[in-house]
């Protein structure tokens, strides 16, 4: 069954498999200190540059940033 899906047809966001990893390429530019994060340290505190809020979401600027990756997928398409 895993087979069936069109993997190679998913919507990686800055070549992260998820919306909050692209959100935390954000928070943390440089690669090396991207590997030593993940957003579940931010529950209860929110991250520094506010891409991520206390409740361990993506923020306003982070749903912002995903809908202009987003919508720049879809018109490329």
């Amino acid at each position: 069954m895993i087979d069936l899906w069109p993997w190679d047809c998913m919507f990686m966001p800055v070549n992260q498999p998820t919306f909050i990893d692209a959100v935390l390429t954000k928070e943390f530019p440089d690669p090396q200190e991207l590997k030593m994060h993940h957003f579940w340290e931010f529950l209860g505190t929110g991250s520094k540059n506010l891409w991520i809020t206390s409740c361990a979401h993506p923020a306003a600027k982070g749903h912002d940033f995903f809908a202009s990756l987003l919508y720049d997928h879809i018109r490329n398409l």
